[in-house]
């Protein structure tokens, strides 16, 4: 989503953050998409993010994901309290995997869309990455469909 972002002439930046004291907001100059990842670890930082980002004067976006979220207890309630209940506003999106879970046909639909995406950053010289046999339960979770893609791909 990063990459296809920033290639799209839209004149965003995108990317993951990594947290390093004081440069995420600062950084920040033109329409930004910020990525974190494992946000439900994340604690403090994850707080003093998003208080850096209320200073900037541009559009930004910022995706969290995490593994889990308890709207009532847990890292969300924590960043939600430090944050003086701004990041309550945040969350209006929240996408609950385990809400939509993919069929066969949605699973090998997502494995190929995921191949496609991922190709660019394979071995150029390995070929299309193979599909692996997704019937297993697990893979109704559209998360795990893209994380095997993306293995297969740079494997």
């Amino acid at each position: 989503m990063c990459a296809r972002l920033t290639g799209s002439g839209l004149d965003w930046d995108a990317g993951f953050v990594k947290f390093v004291k004081d440069a995420a907001g600062s950084a920040v100059d033109r329409a930004t998409l910020l990525v974190v990842d494992d946000a439900d670890l994340a604690g403090p930082l994850l707080a003093d993010l998003i208080d850096a980002l209320t200073r900037v004067r541009v559009r930004v976006r910022l995706l969290l994901l995490a593994r889990h979220l308890d709207r009532d207890a847990g890292w969300w309630h924590t960043l939600d309290r430090n944050t003086m209940e701004a990041a309550g506003g945040l969350l209006d999106g929240v996408v609950a995997l385990s809400d939509r879970p993919l069929d066969t046909q949605a699973r090998d639909q997502h494995a190929a869309a995921a191949a496609a995406a991922f190709a660019p950053y394979g071995d150029p010289d390995a070929g299309p990455a193979s599909v692996p046999r997704l019937s297993a339960a697990a893979f109704d979770n559209a998360l795990l469909v893209h994380m095997t893609m993306l293995l297969a791909t740079l494997d």
